[in-house]
């Protein structure tokens, strides 16, 4: 038996936990017979193909809008869970995750349900090899941003937090732990990533998906009739949609007056150099890709310990 805290991040591009897992919030029902690197999780008699580009993505800003997007979440959270705890059979756990801070208010409860209903669930993944089942002991739910500001004990500062995710940049501004301002513009990865893969198909006559563009850029190159091109020709169009998403943040917010400016999430990882070069004072999260679920099980250390 393992009882422990899990920061679970469940974004719109990747899902993560605080056990530095990691894969593509993406699945699809079926079995890969050729490739046995590929991700499978059986849950109530149903296979799933999880974290692989051409499965479904949560596309809705309500993750639980749909039946299918409630699916995707479960589906997808077990696996994190159970890929957290490889050498478990029986998992007792605290989940503590988070939602964008424009969809808190309305999406706590649904996210909270989803996580009850999940208690006593019993599923294989093809990575471990056997049965396993979780117990979930509690829950929490926070608003995505918060959990940086309590982790580096800002309770004295002003700070405006960053979240560059998948679906959304996600900003907040805290006077002290104190959330006074937050704004979820719909600008994420995976809107960019959109555009890159229109732009290359349109100029190249390429055919590649929006899911296919964060491979190339970690590469550095995608192919046109053989010839490798080098993916720099998209730099300008990155920069371009970077800059546009700050000039809103700036109007809405007061960067240059707060104490602390902090960049979290994938994205900021991604756009590190762009968002040095317009936000001078910004402090980029080392691991910034895990901050959220780090972050989430701080929250849940500090709140549900007993």
């Amino acid at each position: 038996m393992n009882k422990e805290m899990l920061g679970l991040d469940n974004g719109y591009h990747f899902t993560k936990t605080s056990e530095q897992i990691k894969f593509l919030s993406t699945i699809r029902e079926g079995h890969d017979e050729y490739n046995s690197d590929i991700l499978e999780i059986e849950c109530e008699g149903i296979n799933y193909i999880v974290g692989e580009p051409n499965g479904d993505y949560i596309v809705d800003a309500d993750k639980f809008k749909t039946e299918e997007g409630k699916q995707l979440l479960k589906i997808t959270t077990l696996a994190a869970i159970g890929l957290s705890y490889p050498g478990e059979k029986f998992i007792e756990l605290i989940v503590s995750g988070g939602l964008p801070v424009a969809y808190y208010s309305k999406q706590k409860d649904d996210f909270l349900s989803l996580i009850k209903e999940l208690d006593g669930s019993t599923f294989k993944i093809n990575k471990i090899g056997f049965n396993q089942t979780i117990k979930i002991k509690d829950s929490l739910v926070i608003p995505q941003s918060a959990g940086v500001v309590f982790e580096k004990n800002l309770g004295k500062e002003t700070t405006i937090v960053i979240d560059i995710g998948g679906g959304t940049w996600d900003v907040s501004q805290f006077d002290g732990y104190k959330m006074v301002k937050k704004a979820t513009y719909p600008e994420g990865m995976l809107i960019l990533y959109s555009k890159i893969a229109q732009y290359l198909n349109s100029t190249y006559y390429t055919k590649y998906a929006a899911s296919d563009i964060y491979n190339l850029i970690n590469r550095g190159f995608f192919t046109v009739d053989g010839e490798k091109k080098s993916i720099s020709v998209v730099d300008k169009m990155i920069e371009e949609h970077v800059s546009n998403v700050i000039a809103s943040i700036k109007r809405d917010f007061e960067l240059s007056s707060v104490d602390n400016v902090i960049g979290i999430g994938g994205g900021a990882t991604e756009l590190d150099k762009l968002l040095l070069k317009y936000i001078k004072q910004i402090e980029i999260e080392k691991n910034s890709d895990f901050s959220n679920a780090n972050n989430f099980k701080t929250m849940a250390e500090l709140k549900l310990s007993k």
